[in-house]
C-alpha cells in the first residue's frame, strides 16, 4: 500500500515518551491493519471535557447546578487542581492509571500544553506534570497503551483577562467565569 493511499485511510499520531517520539498508526479498519506490518488496529476513545458537557446542559442553570457541571469522578484519570486558569505558568498534576500491557511502556501525548515531567509511582500509576498553554480551553493527554488509545481532556480555562467579553460565546464566557471563580477560591467540585 502506498503511502498516499494510507494516509487516506488512516489518522497518524505523534506520541513522545521522554525525548523518544513514535509514530503510530491508528487504522479505521482491521482490514487495513496488514499495512501497518501485520499489527492490529488501535482503538481509540475520547472522554467528554467539562466544556463539552457545559454546552450540552440544557437543565436549569443555577450556581449549584452550573458548578456540579466541573466535577469528574474518574477512577483512572485525576487532575490536580480540579480547575487550571492557563495562564502560560500554573502547572497541573495528572495522575493516570494505566491498564493493560506489561511489556511496553505506555506512551503519552499532551496537546494544548507542554509536559513537563512524568513519573512512574507504580505497576499502574503514572504522573505527568503539565503546563497549558497561555490562553487554552482544550488541553488534554492522550494515553496509548497496547492496542488502546484515550484522550482526556484537562479542564482548564484562561484568564478572565484574556478573553474579549465582547465577542465571545455566551455559554464559553459563562464556562470561564465559573472556573475562574471556582480556580480562585481552590474548590475541587469532584469532591462534593
Amino acid at each position: 500500500m502506498k503511502i498516499r493511499s494510507l494516509l487516506k485511510t488512516s489518522s497518524i499520531v505523534f506520541f513522545c515518551r521522554a525525548i523518544v517520539c513514535a509514530v503510530v498508526f491508528v487504522s479505521p479498519s482491521p482490514a487495513s491493519a496488514g499495512a501497518f506490518g501485520g499489527a492490529s488496529a488501535v482503538s481509540f476513545n475520547r472522554e467528554e471535557s467539562i466544556l463539552e458537557s457545559y454546552r450540552s446542559f440544557t437543565g436549569e442553570k443555577t450556581p449549584d447546578t452550573l458548578r456540579n457541571l466541573f466535577s469528574r469522578k474518574n477512577h483512572v484519570f485525576l487532575q490536580e487542581p480540579a480547575i487550571v486558569i492557563a495562564d502560560g505558568t500554573t502547572r497541573v498534576r495528572v495522575s493516570i492509571r494505566v491498564f493493560g500491557q506489561r511489556e511496553q511502556l505506555p506512551r503519552f501525548l499532551v496537546s494544548g500544553g507542554t509536559c513537563l515531567d512524568v513519573q512512574k509511582k507504580n505497576n499502574s500509576l503514572w504522573v505527568l506534570d503539565i503546563v497549558p498553554n497561555k490562553g487554552s480551553m482544550a488541553s488534554s493527554v492522550t494515553v496509548l497503551s497496547g492496542n488502546t488509545m484515550v484522550e482526556y481532556p484537562l479542564v482548564v480555562a484562561p484568564p478572565l483577562n484574556l478573553v474579549d467579553a465582547k465577542n465571545a460565546d455566551p455559554v464559553v464566557m459563562e464556562y470561564v467565569t465559573i472556573a475562574n471563580e471556582l480556580a480562585s477560591v481552590g474548590e475541587n467540585p469532584s469532591q462534593k
